[in-house]
């Protein structure tokens, strides 16, 4: 009995040796440890496909696995640091991930892809009803950057210039500083022939608001009556008074060119004409902006 027993083990230890072996160098898999192309869990060994293995460089961790347009965040990463290596702005980034950007490593974000398609094709690829799912308009003053948001997701990106007195925000008629807030779309107008320093589109924005009113009859920029025309336009979503200490006359617009320099607007978002026309014809009266330092 423990001669035949013997013989087994010796006939199945060698085998059992040899499969690990194998095992160890199949083709296209790593280890989660990097070292060895097997892990020993226990008493057994698990295969790691490589595109499973973490992107944080931690090979001892795995992942499930990325599409294309996603990012795990890395040990150390910083939102500036994410962004020079994907190559977007860090607003960009944050608009694509629903103004939620949670820093922790092993937290997977997705990607802002630059579209340079015209947005009628990319909303009828993404079968977008922009009829029953109207789009927003972001911008960040500090990146310079316009954001097409729809139904809460980033669908298109453009580049634009804001006032030329500064990041700071709009405080009183000709500052030539761009406003920061919550506004609506009051105007569209269609510039033929072209404006000299508007371009081809103008959107007028609902500039001041009700924060801006507020500041100024704190500030004696405006009186009480002002103020009360102010707020009772804005309740009716319609266009506040524009002469009026506090300023007016405050838009997206096109116009931009490269003689201008950066920044040259006297208070305005300002873009070239292919990008404003590009989006012109899918804002409306009452399209929500948002404008961020």
């Amino acid at each position: 009995m423990m001669r035949s027993i013997f013989n087994r083990l010796t006939f199945i230890l060698p085998v059992s040796f040899l499969l690990i072996i194998l095992l160890g160098v199949s083709p296209g898999y790593v280890s989660a440890r990097g070292k060895t192309n097997a892990l020993a869990v226990g008493k057994y060994y698990s295969i790691i496909p490589i595109n499973q293995i973490s992107q944080s460089g931690d090979k001892s961790k795995t992942s499930v696995n990325l599409k294309p347009d996603q990012y795990m965040v890395a040990h150390n990463d910083t939102v500036l640091s994410i962004s020079k290596k994907l190559g977007v702005t860090p607003s960009a980034l944050k608009w694509a991930n629903n103004q939620k950007l949670d820093i922790k490593e092993g937290k997977i974000l997705q990607i802002p892809i630059r579209q340079n398609k015209p947005l009628k094709d990319i909303i009828k690829e993404k079968g977008i009803n922009i009829k029953a799912t109207p789009l927003e308009i972001h911008v960040n003053k500090t990146d310079h950057v316009l954001g097409i948001i729809i139904n809460g997701a980033l669908i298109k990106t453009y580049s634009v210039d804001i006032g030329d007195n500064g990041l700071g925000d709009k405080v009183a008629r000709g500052d030539h500083k761009t406003p920061e807030g919550t506004f609506y779309i009051t105007e569209k107008s269609v510039l033929n022939p072209e404006d000299e320093y508007l371009g081809t589109r103008w959107m007028r924005l609902s500039y001041p608001n009700a924060e801006d009113a507020e500041r100024g009859l704190q500030n004696g920029i405006i009186d009480a009556e002002t103020y009360k025309q102010i707020k009772d336009a804005i309740s009716n979503k319609e266009t506040p008074p524009q002469e009026t200490g506090l300023g007016g006359s405050v838009g997206i617009h096109g116009g931009s060119k490269k003689e201008f320099g950066s920044d040259w607007t006297w208070g305005c978002v300002g873009l070239t004409n292919s990008s404003v026309e590009d989006f012109f014809n899918f804002v409306n009266i009452g399209t929500k902006v948002i404008i961020e330092k």
